[in-house]
C-alpha cells in the first residue's frame, strides 16, 4: 500500500474517532436535560476547521485528485464531486459555528437547532469519507504510476495532525486528551 494511502486511511479513521464523540455527545444532549459542554463543542469543531480544511482537503484537491485525474480520466465526475463537497463542508461548518453560536446564546430554545445542524455536518462528513474510501482510494491505489507516488508521498508526508500526530502541533498539543476527558462516559472520560 501507498505511504499516501495510509496517511489518508489514518486521517479519515482520526475524524471518525473525533465525529463518534460528537455523536455520541448530541445524543446525551437530545436525550438528557444536561447543559451542552461548551468547551468539548468548541473542540471538536475547531479540529474539524484547522485540520480538515486546511490540511487534510487541501491536499487531496491540490494533488491527490489531479494525479488520479491524469491516470483516470474517467474518474473526473466523482473528482468534481468530491472537490465541490469539500467547498461545501465549510460552508457546513460555518453553520455549524454558527449554530453554536446560538446554542450559547440561549441553550433551551437552540439545542433542537444546533442538533439538527449537526447532524446534517456529521451526515454529509461520513457520505464524503466513506466515497473517498470505496471508490477514490481503490482506483489511486491501482492506477497512479509509481513516480507520481513519490511525489504523492512527499507531498503527503510534510504535515503532521494538530491532535495524533507524533508531533502535536502548538495549542492542538493536547486537544484530543481534552475532548477525550470531556466527553462524558461512554463517549469519553469525563463524567
Amino acid at each position: 500500500m501507498q505511504k499516501t494511502i495510509t496517511i489518508i486511511r489514518t486521517e479519515h479513521r482520526r475524524l471518525a474517532a473525533i465525529i463518534n464523540c460528537f455523536v455520541g455527545v448530541l445524543s446525551d444532549m437530545e436525550n438528557t436535560n444536561a447543559d451542552p459542554d461548551f468547551g468539548l463543542l468548541d473542540q471538536v469543531h475547531e479540529y474539524c476547521r484547522s485540520f480538515l480544511y486546511k490540511f487534510h482537503h487541501p491536499k487531496e484537491d491540490g494533488y491527490l485528485f489531479p494525479a488520479l485525474v491524469q491516470a483516470r480520466p474517467d474518474l473526473l465526475p466523482v473528482i468534481s464531486k468530491l472537490e465541490s463537497e469539500h467547498e461545501r463542508g465549510v460552508t457546513l461548518l460555518d453553520q455549524l459555528d454558527q449554530a453554536l453560536a446560538s446554542l450559547k446564546e440561549d441553550p433551551r430554545k437552540n439545542l433542537g437547532l444546533y442538533i439538527q445542524v449537526a447532524k446534517t455536518y456529521r451526515d454529509f462528513e461520513w457520505k464524503h469519507m466513506a466515497t473517498e474510501e470505496k471508490e477514490i482510494l481503490p482506483q489511486a491505489e491501482k492506477s497512479i504510476p509509481e513516480d507520481v507516488w513519490k511525489e504523492l508521498d512527499n507531498v503527503f508526508s510534510d504535515h503532521d495532525d494538530p491532535v495524533f500526530g507524533d508531533k502535536p502541533q502548538g495549542n492542538y498539543e493536547n486537544l484530543l486528551s481534552q475532548i477525550v476527558n470531556r466527553a462524558p462516559s461512554p463517549h469519553g472520560l469525563g463524567e
